[in-house]
């Protein structure tokens, strides 16, 4: 599973439509995810990038098949 963090909706667009990723309708974060790939959207600053990373893989199943990659215009 590839993990994809991001702080902004703005960075999080392209990648949601160009690979077809669908809300998952989380209560504590947006997340959008298909059959391969979770994006999250943390929001701005190291401590909320890394809660949304932590909490995005404590989410996968396979952890030994997990990536972690954070995208941004600014990280």
């Amino acid at each position: 599973m590839i993990c994809i963090v991001v702080a902004l909706e703005l960075e999080a667009r392209p990648i949601i439509e160009n690979y077809n990723l669908k809300n998952v309708g989380d209560p504590h974060f947006r997340i959008y995810e298909n059959e391969y790939m979770s994006l999250i959207i943390s929001g701005t600053g190291k401590l909320r990038s890394s809660i949304a990373t932590t909490y995005l893989l404590s989410k996968v199943e396979d952890k030994d098949k997990a990536g972690a990659i954070n995208i941004g215009l600014c990280g």
